[in-house]
């Protein structure tokens, strides 16, 4: 069962619940933290299906990996998000600029930012001001162009029924790197799909539960030392032919980013999400 799969009192514990939510015909799951507060009606995210009115990154200042923080304001030189890798974070060729939007893009993912306690990593909050809030609130969504990747979190995203089968949180790691893995995965078969994942301006502000900073830190370990290595594998030619979540996480697994039993997990999850889709004939 999927349940005996997932560790208890652990941050992919969140699993169940997407599992719940598609099972009960959900539309859009909107996947949160209990310490963010909402900022704007989030109920007007039922309207939105397309990216009608979105800005798209200009390809030509498109690196193959993409900071969205600046577009939205920020009051440090360098800000970053949670899982970006470090090696970038002063490579001014990451920050996006505004284009025209030229056609009608599909979104399956949508990212919020947070006020007040924005989602940084601990090397950010050990050496610049937090809290802050974003200064553009008024900028339109911003499009991750697609074969680029950017890290998002699970604390304030929607997510479209094209893209539910890519919910499913690591288990094996910290809760501080399993939603960025699950992240870069999902754009991964996002590309594939065609389809797009925005971010938006802040709909909610977050009151930060307590945390221990230096235990942060130990805990995004992986993150510092890996996620570039993970957002080149994922870009590589090895990758190519990967098809499926599972055959994403067993080549994870042969290069030390999750323990073998987000491979049992990960087969609990397939099968009960098939079955699922099965008896809803989605």
């Amino acid at each position: 069962m999927l349940a005996e799969a997932i560790p208890f009192n652990h941050f992919g514990r969140k699993n169940i619940g997407y599992i719940y939510a598609i099972q009960h015909k959900a539309k859009k799951i909107w996947d949160f933290d209990d310490d963010n507060i909402g900022i704007v009606d989030t109920m007007k995210f039922n309207s939105i299906s397309t990216a009608t009115d979105y800005a798209e990154v200009c390809t030509k200042y498109v690196t193959k990996i993409v900071n969205p923080y600046p577009y939205f304001g920020v009051n440090e030189t360098y800000t970053w998000p949670r899982g970006f890798p470090l090696q970038l974070i002063k490579d001014n060729r990451t920050i996006p600029k505004e284009c025209d939007l030229k056609e009608k893009k599909q979104v399956g993912i949508m990212q919020a930012l947070a006020n007040e306690q924005p989602d940084v990593d601990a090397i950010y909050r050990l050496t610049r001001n937090v809290p802050f809030n974003f200064s553009n609130n008024n900028k339109r969504a911003l499009l991750i162009p697609r074969h680029s990747y950017t890290p998002f979190n699970a604390q304030a995203t929607l997510w479209f029924s094209s893209s539910f089968d890519l919910m499913p949180l690591p288990v094996s790691v910290n809760g501080r790197v399993s939603d960025i893995w699950r992240s870069y995965i999902a754009q991964f078969f996002l590309h594939k799909k065609n389809i797009y994942l925005a971010f938006l301006p802040p709909c909610v502000f977050q009151e930060r539960n307590p945390h221990n900073i230096l235990k942060d830190f130990n805990a995004e370990m992986d993150l510092y030392e890996k996620s570039n290595q993970l957002i080149e594998f994922l870009s590589s030619s090895d990758a190519s032919n990967l098809n499926s979540i599972k055959e994403v996480y067993e080549q994870l697994y042969a290069r030390n980013y999750i323990d073998i039993s987000d491979l049992i997990f990960i087969q609990a999850w397939e099968k009960t999400l098939s079955t699922i889709l099965e008896k809803l004939k989605l």
